[in-house]
């Protein structure tokens, strides 16, 4: 999937440029087109990047990435992965915790992974202990997608936000 080009990342000399109610303004320069979209306080979004002149649009400030990062999270993707283990301290463990409430809050799937020392993979119970413990701190924030399951000398849980 090509990356959307917004404002000065637009390299062509000449765009079409639609307005924001896709009213058709023709085909204008690049520079004619970023001051208008500044002078409407919006985006020059390029719509279509294998067009010749390319295809822009005027959205409002943000709405592009916003939606674009709506995007790739509803298409989901792998988790983002945070590792913590049974030898961390309080203040780390908590630390995670934090990280995974802030992706959880943004909408991306969490993987809490947990590392096994050689001594602990006949009975992993401190470390199963430790990814249910953050499940039950993050429960407002999001659900367990998979309870913990052994993943090559780890334990690993995921948490999905909730819907």
């Amino acid at each position: 999937m090509a990356r959307t080009l917004i404002n000065e990342a637009i390299v062509a000399d000449e765009v079409r440029l639609s307005d924001r109610d896709g009213a058709d303004l023709g085909l204008v320069s690049r520079d004619a087109a970023l001051g208008l979209a500044r002078a409407q306080d919006c985006d020059l979004v390029q719509d279509a990047v294998f067009s010749s002149p390319p295809r822009c649009r005027l959205v409002p400030v943000g709405a592009a990435t916003a939606a674009a990062r709506a995007a790739r999270i509803a298409a989901g993707g792998p988790p983002k992965e945070l590792r913590v283990g049974t030898a961390m301290g309080a203040h780390d463990v908590e630390t995670r915790r934090r990280q995974a409430a802030g992706l959880l809050a943004k909408g991306y799937t969490v993987k809490l992974t947990a590392r096994l020392a050689k001594t602990e993979r006949a009975n992993p119970i401190k470390a199963r202990a430790l990814l249910e413990g953050m499940a039950r701190d993050l429960a407002d924030e999001g659900r367990v997608e998979r309870k913990p399951f052994g993943e090559s000398g780890a334990l690993a849980l995921i948490l999905a936000p909730h819907s």
